[in-house]
């Protein structure tokens, strides 16, 4: 929706309308128009700001109550800190067939977990049913410990905090949730942050459009 006060002169410019391809925004520097109205769908990629993630960093601080509260909790999961760490999003997904899938998130999450040699989990999303069940797949199908993976059922900015302090990588499930993408940047380590993309599993892809490593293309 347009900000803009009605008669302001504006262009409005078609931008990254695919989620497999990073769109440079200085193609746009020739513009001579006072005030441009991207149509933006697509944003969910780091490198639109990567020069200056350091300074959303500092910016996007938590709170001191954010901090103390995050402390006790992460104090309470602190058998699961250095997780492999995992975003599940489903609901409205579903009607867009977006959503996270099951048995492509497992097979994904527990070789990325034994690569880096991690044996705890922590799933992060918005359907405790479909979190719970993917638990239980990643202990039957890895043969972890039956306490290893703990399913959120904290609050949004608990999650981010969480996600801060106790994920020692991180899989996003699915591509274009945008809050998936926001846990994972608050992640210590951003090398070790890892995407599925399934919703559209015939794309072309290039590995150049991509901040976080895209596992469509690494299984290719």
């Amino acid at each position: 929706m347009s900000t803009f006060q009605k008669g302001t002169k504006q262009r409005v410019v078609k931008f990254a309308k695919k989620p497999d391809f990073f769109v440079d925004p200085s193609r746009l520097r020739n513009l001579t128009d006072q005030f441009l109205l991207l149509d933006f769908v697509f944003g969910q990629n780091p490198r639109y700001f990567e020069d200056y993630a350091t300074d959303v960093r500092a910016i996007l601080q938590f709170s001191k109550e954010m901090k103390h509260n995050g402390s006790m909790t992460t104090s309470f999961l602190r058998s699961h800190s250095d997780s492999m760490c995992i975003h599940v999003r489903m609901t409205d997904f579903i009607r867009l067939k977006w959503q996270t899938d099951m048995n492509i998130t497992v097979k994904a999450a527990i070789p990325l977990a034994k690569r880096k040699n991690i044996t705890r989990f922590l799933i992060f999303g918005d359907d405790q049913q479909f979190m719970t069940n993917m638990s239980q797949a990643i202990i039957k199908d890895g043969r972890f410990e039956n306490d290893a993976v703990i399913v959120s059922n904290y609050h949004e900015s608990m999650d981010l905090y969480l996600s801060s302090q106790m994920c020692r990588s991180f899989l996003i499930s699915a591509a274009v949730s945008t809050f998936g993408w926001w846990l994972a940047f608050f992640a210590k380590d951003q090398s070790a942050v890892c995407y599925l993309n399934v919703t559209r599993p015939n794309a072309l892809v290039r590995r150049r459009d991509f901040f976080y490593e895209n596992l469509a293309l690494v299984s290719r």
